[in-house]
Parts: structure tokens; C-alpha cells; sequence
């Protein structure tokens, strides 16, 4: 019989490949025909002709161009002269699946959302880089927070204060209504919207947290009966995503009598999705939004209620009305998740941070404020306004705290000594009206920026100035 010229390339692959899959078609065929490879090896050394087997070399040009010169492909391989490819398998098992269906986790890179998504990262990476700019002047002494930004009056008496993590506007709560402060186009912060939080007649708004802010993030409201609410659109038309009763033993103040509370506390994990309340209760509960689930109860074990709670790295810190504070590992079990208690403070807790490097500071109706290592049993630092506090807030990365105090001033101090940065007691401009009395003081989380709400229904913004 007379020998066959053998193809020596593989069949070609699609042009496009297969993203479903993950397989690539097979490379270049490997198993010629042993005369094949004695000649290709051949040619190796500077030779660049191929050698053909010598029956093939005796035969005429007429003899061969008579019939076909490439052989049967055999998918086994069985013969030795024929070509072994998987290409066949491979194209059947390519085309067979849904070639036009895009994988979970694709992005288009031209949509509206995508973009949006991405200006809101680059937004939050500009406001991280200003904080720290500022955060570092005000430790270096080249800077103060003394800028009043704005000063607005509201209908009613503000009770709770939030900032928006990555924005100036600023969130205000009154009894069953919720006002967000911003830039309109003009000189000065102004409310932008407004909306009803949908509370009962006994009940009020004791807490605001912000969650998912490095996007569109949403905004939860606290009220002293224990349900929370969530809303979205807060900036421009507010609308109610979810609500539920997340800790339903809990007693309204307008009902509690003489017992001090503190209503509903929040504190939000973004890495964990977790959302923690607690107040005058027994336990502190922990909410998995992501599922939708209670993932545990934390018993605090003190007949006090619950006035702060801040959560960083696992560990959740909590502060009570007799001047405790404790600390829980929420991973470990229920029964051995209290890891640390610390017993200096003598009053009641009216702020608490949690720092890097393993920081806690604190600071109590005394004016008393203290420094905290987690890992050990007494405070680090002490520090005295020397007057009785009737709000404070301690600043969520840098080292300053502010207090409105008996001597109807807002007092700036430093956490490294103690020292007065500055005092705040009018308001700007000629005929600048004294500070109402301050009720609430809120720190912005990042920016060097204070809000203070008074029992006059005005809130007054201050920021930072380089001087």
C-alpha cells in the first residue's frame, strides 16, 4: 500500500476562548509518526529542510498528487501512523455549554452604576487623605478646631447627632423625627431633607448609626422601645428599607420612671455586617444582616443600663450608667465572651472609643476622661476638665476630646496632657449670640469636624483651621 503524508499542525482552536469552562484548547500535536519525527530531529542542527521517509522519497509527484495527502485524524490514536488530538472532545464539551452567559461575578465596566460606585471610592480615598493631613497639624500644635461652619435652627429640640463618615452632612435626631444638615448650594450648611421616623407616641429616637458608608450606605435609627429602622435615600428622598424589634424587653423612657436609661444603643461592624443594640436590658444582642438572623445574646451581668458601644476587630466595648466598662470577645461562646472589666470610673459613661493600637479612652459625668490598654487591667491616663460634664465625645482617631461643661463653654482638650486646645462660648460674628445649653456633642469619624446640639433647637457645625 502507499504510504500518507501526515498533517504536522493540529486543527485550529476558536477565536474565542471559553470564559465558562476554563479550558483552553489543546496545544500543538506531539504524537507524529516516528518517521516524521526522525526527520523533523534532523533539521535541528541548522538544517531547515525536512527529510521525508524514503517510501515515500521513491514515488512520483504524480503518484501522490492523485490522491488526498492528510490522513483520517483518529481520536484514540490507536494506529501509529495516524494523528493523536483531543481538539474534537474539546470543541464538543466548548460549544455544548452557554457560551453567551456571563459568570456571577462579572462587572460592566461602562455601566452608570459601576462609575458612580467608583467616583464614591475615589471620594473616599481624597476625605482619608485630608483627615490625616488635618489629624497630624492638630497634634503638631498648627492647627485648631475652631472654624464655625454653619449654625441651623430646627423645629424641634435635636437629641442625637451623626455624621456621614465621608461627607460633612450630618444627620440630627429629634423626638420621631430625623433631619439631615447639609451643603446646599449657598454659604452655609442648610436641612436638606426631613422625614418622619414613624415612632409611637411613648417612644423616641435614642441612637443613629450609618452602615455600608463607602458606598450608598443606609441609615439606622434606634428608638428607646427597642426596634430599629433603616432607610435609604436619606439625601435626597428618604424611603424605608427594613424594620424589625431587635430587642423587644426593652422599656421606652417616657415609662421607666425613675430608672435611668439610656435608651436603645446601636453600634455597627462593616467587615462582619454586624448590627449590635443594647440598653436597659440583660443581654447585649448581636444582629447578622447579612442573614437576616440574631446571631447571639452577650449577658452584661450588672443592673445598670447600657449608655455606649463601640466595636473594633472582634472586640466589643460597652459602658454602663455606674461607671463600668466592659469588654467582650463576641466570636467565643456566650457564657465566656466578657474577656475585661474596668471599675475606675465613679459616674456614668457619656462617650467611649476604641483607638489603634489597642486604645480605649473614656470619659464620665465627672469630666474624669481615661486611657486604656486592652491587655491591661488599669487605665494608662487620666485626665480632668476639672468641672462636671454634661456632654462629652472623644474623637474616633485623633487625640482630642470635647466637653460642654458647667461653665456654659465647649472646651477642647488633648489627650496627650490634658492641655486645653481652645474654648468655644459664641457664635461668630458681631453680635454673636452665646452657645444654648449643649445637650449632645458628636466628633465627625474621620475629619477634624464637631457638631453640638442644643436645648434651643439650634445646631452649631465647627471644623478645622490651619494657623
Amino acid at each position: 500500500s502507499q504510504a500518507e503524508l501526515h498533517s504536522v499542525s493540529a486543527p485550529g482552536s476558536p477565536a474565542k476562548a471559553s470564559f465558562m469552562l476554563g479550558d483552553s484548547p489543546p496545544g500543538h500535536n506531539t504524537t507524529l509518526p516516528a518517521s516524521f519525527r526522525q526527520g523533523l530531529a534532523g533539521s535541528v542542527g541548522g538544517q531547515h529542510s525536512l527529510t521525508l521517509p524514503s517510501d515515500l522519497a521513491s514515488k512520483p509527484a504524480q503518484a501522490l498528487l492523485g490522491r488526498s495527502t492528510v490522513s483520517d485524524i483518529s481520536e484514540d490514536g490507536g494506529q501509529e501512523t495516524g494523528v493523536k488530538t483531543n481538539f474534537l472532545a474539546w470543541s464538543a464539551k466548548h460549544f455544548s455549554s452557554r457560551l453567551m452567559k456571563l459568570g456571577e461575578d462579572m462587572v460592566d465596566l461602562e455601566s452608570e452604576e459601576y462609575w458612580a460606585r467608583q467616583w464614591l471610592y475615589d471620594r473616599n480615598e481624597k476625605i482619608k487623605k485630608r483627615a490625616t493631613v488635618e489629624r497630624k497639624s492638630v497634634e503638631q500644635g498648627s492647627g485648631r478646631l475652631d472654624d464655625q461652619l454653619g449654625v441651623v435652627k430646627i423645629p424641634q429640640p435635636p437629641s442625637v447627632l451623626a455624621y456621614e463618615p465621608y461627607t460633612s452632612s450630618l444627620a440630627v435626631a429629634t423626638r420621631d423625627s430625623i433631619l439631615l444638615v447639609g451643603n446646599k448650594p449657598g454659604p452655609s450648611p442648610q436641612v436638606t431633607t426631613s422625614w418622619g421616623n414613624g415612632n409611637s407616641r411613648v417612644s423616641q429616637i435614642t441612637s443613629l448609626q450609618f452602615c455600608n458608608s463607602h458606598e450608598r450606605g443606609l441609615l439606622v435609627a434606634g428608638s428607646d422601645d427597642g426596634c430599629v429602622r433603616v432607610w435609604r435615600g436619606w439625601d435626597e428622598s428618604p424611603h424605608l428599607v427594613t424594620g424589625w424589634t431587635l430587642l423587644p424587653e426593652m422599656v421606652p423612657q417616657s415609662l421607666a420612671g425613675s430608672r435611668v436609661s439610656y435608651g436603645l444603643q446601636l453600634a455597627w461592624s462593616q467587615p462582619d455586617q454586624l448590627l449590635v443594640g443594647a440598653g436597659d436590658a440583660k443581654n447585649i444582642r448581636l444582629w447578622d444582616c447579612s442573614a437576616e438572623v440574631r446571631l447571639c445574646d452577650l449577658p452584661i451581668q450588672s443592673d445598670s443600663c447600657v449608655t455606649c458601644l463601640h466595636m473594633d476587630k472582634g472586640v466589643l466595648a460597652a459602658s454602663f450608667g455606674d461607671g463600668q466598662i466592659k469588654l467582650f470577645d463576641y466570636r467565643a461562646p456566650p457564657a465566656s465572651a466578657r474577656i475585661m472589666a474596668f471599675r475606675e470610673h465613679k459616674q456614668l459613661v457619656l462617650s467611649l472609643k476604641m483607638q489603634e493600637g489597642g486604645k480605649i479612652v473614656s470619659g464620665c459625668t465627672e469630666g474624669v476622661v481615661k486611657v486604656w490598654d486592652i491587655r491591661r487591667q488599669s487605665s494608662l491616663t487620666t485626665l480632668e476638665t476639672n468641672q462636671p460634664a454634661v456632654s462629652l465625645d472623644i474623637h474616633q482617631s485623633a487625640p482630642v476630646f470635647a466637653a460642654w461643661t458647667s461653665t456654659q463653654q465647649i472646651s477642647l482638650h488633648s489627650l496627650y496632657e490634658g492641655k486645653v486646645l481652645n474654648q468655644i462660648r459664641y457664635h461668630e460674628g458681631l453680635l454673636g449670640n452665646r452657645l444654648g445649653p449643649v445637650n449632645c456633642l458628636k466628633f465627625h469619624p474621620s475629619l477634624i469636624q464637631l457638631a453640638a446640639a442644643s436645648t434651643d433647637s439650634h445646631v452649631s457645625m465647627f471644623g478645622y483651621r490651619r494657623y
